[in-house]
Order: C-alpha cells, then structure tokens, then sequence
C-alpha cells in the first residue's frame, strides 16, 4: 500500500504529497483502482469507492502559445457508507455533490504541483 508519493525532478525540491493526494494522484495517473473519497457537505456523510477513473486533457493554446490545460475527470463507483438512508431518486442529487467536492480536492492536488513547478503527469511533454 502507497501512503505517500514523492515527486522529484532534476532540478528544485521534491514535493511529498500527502496520503489522499497520493491516492488522487495514482488514480488519475495509472488508473488504480480503489480511489476512496469521504464526503461532508450539506448535511452528507459519505464515503465513495471508486472502481474506474479516466483522466483526459486538452492544451488550451493563444496565439500558438500554452495558456492552460482543460482536464476532464471521470469516474463511476459506490457509496459504501452513508449517515443517512439515501434515496434512489436523489442519486443525481449525490452526484452532483460529489462532483464538486472531488473537483475542489483534485484542483487543490493541480495547484498544489503547479506552485512546485513539477510536471508528473507530462503536460509538458506532450505539448
């Protein structure tokens, strides 16, 4: 079992990543299954299991130039564990939730590589 991932390149510092980005990271990366998140938001208690997740991304070019980079995440799995009873025709209610609370997690995970200027995921190479 990885806890932790430690990023390095030749030049700068390594970034050790803490044990959720790590799972994030791996599951984005390598596509490893068993990507768990814990949910708490509106009242929800939540732990998701992931059993795919798809990472694909665009180049978001000006005048020639890189601007930015669009990445599009996609996973499907089960909740394992709830604080309350779930309904099935809420199910895209949880989703959405999900959804936002994921986003916010794996931006923090991006930003958090960016600020090291580190290109694990080879942004860079394929430009």
């Amino acid at each position: 079992m990885v806890n932790k991932l430690l990023i390095v390149e030749d030049k700068g510092e390594p970034l050790e990543l803490t044990s959720k980005f790590t799972q994030a990271f791996n599951a984005l990366k390598n596509s490893v299954p068993g990507y768990s998140f814990k949910l708490d938001s509106d009242g929800y208690k939540l732990l998701l299991n992931m059993t795919t997740t798809k990472m694909k991304y665009n180049i978001i070019k000006e005048n020639g130039q890189p601007k930015s980079i669009k990445v599009d995440v996609q996973m499907s799995g089960v909740i394992s564990q709830s604080n309350k009873t779930l309904l099935v025709d809420k199910l895209d209610e949880y989703n959405k939730l999900a959804a936002k609370e994921i986003k916010q997690e794996l931006e923090k995970m991006f930003t958090n590589i960016q600020e090291k200027n580190l290109d694990p995921f080879g942004f860079g190479l394929r430009y």
